[in-house]
Protein backbone atom coordinates (compact mmCIF):
# COMPACT_ATOMS: atom_id res chain seq x y z
CA UNK A 1 0.00 0.00 0.00
CA UNK A 2 0.61 3.47 0.25
CA UNK A 3 0.03 6.96 1.49
CA UNK A 4 0.63 10.13 -0.77
CA UNK A 5 0.44 13.06 0.91
CA UNK A 6 -1.56 15.73 -1.39
CA UNK A 7 -1.41 19.01 1.41
CA UNK A 8 0.66 19.46 4.11
CA UNK A 9 -0.16 22.89 6.34
CA UNK A 10 1.50 23.41 10.03
CA UNK A 11 0.51 25.51 12.30
CA UNK A 12 1.56 26.01 16.16
CA UNK A 13 2.55 22.54 17.19
CA UNK A 14 0.07 20.97 14.76
CA UNK A 15 0.44 19.78 10.95
CA UNK A 16 -2.68 18.97 8.85
CA UNK A 17 -2.39 16.33 5.85
CA UNK A 18 -4.63 15.81 2.90
CA UNK A 19 -3.39 12.15 1.79
CA UNK A 20 -4.75 9.66 -0.60
CA UNK A 21 -4.21 6.14 0.20
CA UNK A 22 -3.92 3.29 -2.12
CA UNK A 23 -3.55 -0.52 -1.68
CA UNK A 24 -4.84 -4.19 -2.62
CA UNK A 25 -6.73 -5.90 0.31
CA UNK A 26 -4.69 -8.76 0.68
CA UNK A 27 -5.30 -9.85 4.55
CA UNK A 28 -8.47 -9.48 6.38
CA UNK A 29 -9.78 -6.41 7.51
CA UNK A 30 -12.27 -5.66 10.50
CA UNK A 31 -13.56 -9.59 9.32
CA UNK A 32 -13.73 -8.94 5.56
CA UNK A 33 -11.35 -12.20 4.39
CA UNK A 34 -9.22 -10.59 1.29
CA UNK A 35 -10.17 -9.77 -1.91
CA UNK A 36 -7.19 -8.83 -3.32
CA UNK A 37 -9.20 -5.92 -4.78
CA UNK A 38 -7.46 -2.48 -5.26
CA UNK A 39 -8.98 0.57 -3.14
CA UNK A 40 -8.04 4.22 -3.11
CA UNK A 41 -9.51 6.64 -0.41
CA UNK A 42 -9.48 10.13 0.75
CA UNK A 43 -7.20 10.48 4.29
CA UNK A 44 -7.24 13.60 6.77
CA UNK A 45 -4.29 13.44 9.36
CA UNK A 46 -3.75 15.78 12.35
CA UNK A 47 -0.28 15.50 14.14
CA UNK A 48 0.64 17.20 17.47
CA UNK A 49 4.02 17.45 17.31
CA UNK A 50 6.19 18.27 21.25
CA UNK A 51 9.97 17.92 21.59
CA UNK A 52 10.17 16.92 17.82
CA UNK A 53 7.63 14.03 18.13
CA UNK A 54 4.43 13.18 17.30
CA UNK A 55 2.55 12.86 20.31
CA UNK A 56 -0.78 12.56 19.47
CA UNK A 57 -2.64 12.17 15.94
CA UNK A 58 -6.12 11.88 14.40
CA UNK A 59 -7.81 10.29 11.03
CA UNK A 60 -10.33 10.98 9.06
CA UNK A 61 -10.56 8.17 6.28
CA UNK A 62 -13.86 7.42 3.81
CA UNK A 63 -14.40 4.44 4.95
CA UNK A 64 -17.82 4.09 2.93
CA UNK A 65 -15.51 4.16 -0.01
CA UNK A 66 -13.43 1.89 0.97
CA UNK A 67 -15.77 -0.67 2.03
CA UNK A 68 -17.97 -0.67 -1.54
CA UNK A 69 -14.33 -1.32 -3.06
CA UNK A 70 -13.63 -4.23 -1.55
CA UNK A 71 -17.21 -5.29 -2.12
CA UNK A 72 -18.30 -5.42 1.31
CA UNK A 73 -21.03 -2.89 0.66
CA UNK A 74 -22.88 -2.67 -2.37
CA UNK A 75 -22.00 0.53 -4.97
CA UNK A 76 -25.62 2.56 -5.09
CA UNK A 77 -26.17 2.59 -9.12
Amino acid sequence: YELIAEDMIAEDDKVAVRATFRGIQQHAFNGIPPTNKAAEISVMLIYRIANGKIVQHWMNADSLSLLQQIGALPTPS
